[in-house]
Parts: structure tokens; C-alpha cells; sequence
């Protein structure tokens, strides 16, 4: 079995079969996430997503830290620098990786850049996925034989958010033995 799913003969049609089940739980098993292709979310969008992420990385410290919420002490909106990143499960020292967090709006209120179409894209392509999980959902319900809807109800008001990381280069003074991404539980 391919470890990448081609998801697009299925999204858009109300066919779901047997196989395709099989072989989303397949992946799930042997490696504990899923990767997809053929989603519909189109490559402009992503690319756009992807530019205006990029814009946002490059600019200063303090133009970032105003995307901040020191109040947020669970860094899940707007953004978070490198030294207050959570050190992981199971390690002594933290990530060197800054992100950008944003989500859905009506659980807690997003922190947006002040870059033109930022939010409007991130809010669409937010949206994109939102959609596509719904579709993993329906799948894992149908193979659990759950009537439909029987956990995709909780989707509309969770606190499902996306993230843009970005891993700064090490320019010396980080964490002895830090490193971008270290072993996690998650």
C-alpha cells in the first residue's frame, strides 16, 4: 500500500467505498497520520498561504511580537518566537521553531498580522481543511459503523487550529543541544 492517499476521486463524489475505508485505516495504523493528494484546495491558495507565511517570517522580531498574545499562555493564537516555545514531552529543552496559530474564530478570537489578504487567505484555506477533516471524520465513523454525524457534531465549535511553523536558522546562544524539531509524544 502507498503511504499517500489520493483523496480526489472520493471528496467530491458521495461513493465511498470499502476500499477506501481500508485504506485510510491502513495508514492511521501503520503510520499514525495521513497523508493526502488530490484534496481540491487549490495550488493557488496554497501558494498564496505559503508567500504571505513566508512574508510574515521574515519580518523583524518586534513587527512579529505584535501578532502576540502575552495573555495566551497555551500559545494557540497568533504568534509565538522561539523562546516561548513548550518544551516537549520526554525532552529538557525546548524546539528552536517560531509558528503562527490561528483557528476557528467563534471559540477564541485569532490574532491576525497586518499584512494585506492575510487573514482573508489563512480564513479561506482554514475553511479548505476544515472541510477535508470533516470528510476524514465521515470515513472513521462509517468504518466504527456510527451513525453520520456521530462525532462530526463536535467539528462546527471546536478548537481545531492551524499552524504555520517556520524553523529560524541557529545563530548561536540557543539551548545547548537544541535542535528544530526533537522527538515528541504528539
Amino acid at each position: 500500500m502507498s503511504n499517500v492517499l489520493d483523496i480526489d476521486p472520493v471528496v467530491f463524489s458521495q461513493e465511498i467505498t470499502l476500499e477506501y475505508i481500508e485504506s485510510i485505516m491502513d495508514s492511521l495504523k501503520q503510520y499514525g497520520v495521513l497523508r493526502l493528494r488530490g484534496t481540491n484546495i487549490s495550488h493557488e491558495l496554497r501558494e498564496r498561504c505559503f508567500d504571505l507565511g513566508r512574508r510574515f517570517m521574515r519580518l523583524s522580531h518586534a513587527a512579529k511580537m505584535e501578532s502576540h498574545d502575552p495573555e495566551d499562555s497555551f500559545h494557540q493564537r497568533g504568534y509565538t518566537s522561539p523562546e516561548f516555545v513548550d518544551i516537549p514531552a520526554g525532552s529538557q529543552i525546548r524546539d528552536h521553531k517560531e509558528f503562527l496559530q490561528f483557528g476557528n474564530d467563534s471559540v477564541q478570537v485569532n490574532i491576525w498580522p497586518d499584512i494585506l489578504t492575510f487573514k482573508e487567505s489563512f480564513e479561506e484555506l482554514f475553511i479548505e481543511f476544515s472541510k477535508l477533516f470533516g470528510h476524514v471524520i465521515r470515513v472513521l465513523e462509517m468504518h466504527f459503523e456510527l451513525p453520520e454525524g456521530a462525532w462530526g457534531k463536535w467539528l462546527n465549535n471546536a478548537n481545531s487550529n492551524m499552524r504555520y511553523i517556520h524553523y529560524p536558522p541557529f545563530k548561536g546562544g540557543e539551548e545547548n543541544g537544541a535542535m528544530w524539531s526533537g522527538e515528541h509524544e504528539d
